[in-house]
């Protein structure tokens, strides 16, 4: 990612000419956002209906959007996942006679 980002130094993890993937994946800045990630992922776990359907949501969006990984809902989970989810669900049951 070549975004630019005055927190955490931006998205700089490594150099294709000179590092390896794995190589990369081992360094302090890719750990740090890999746990914040992680708990943002958590949180979601713990704390949305909607888990099951998104699987804790894009951290990019909740980067974005929040200014931090660590989060939970975003507009866009809001409004791309749970409110696309609700009427599916209400079509689902209305076309099953279940509502």
């Amino acid at each position: 990612m070549s975004v630019k980002s005055d927190r955490d130094g931006g998205f700089l993890l490594g150099n294709a000419l000179h590092d390896t993937l794995e190589s990369v994946c081992y360094t302090d800045k890719f750990q740090k956002i890999y746990r914040d990630i992680a708990t943002g992922v958590e949180l979601c776990r713990q704390s949305c209906e909607y888990f099951g359907v998104c699987g804790g949501g894009a951290g990019s969006n909740k980067y974005w959007e929040k200014g931090t990984f660590t989060c939970s809902e975003t507009n866009a989970c809001k409004y791309r996942i749970k409110e696309v989810t609700n009427i599916v669900l209400e079509e689902l049951e209305h076309s099953l006679s279940l509502i």
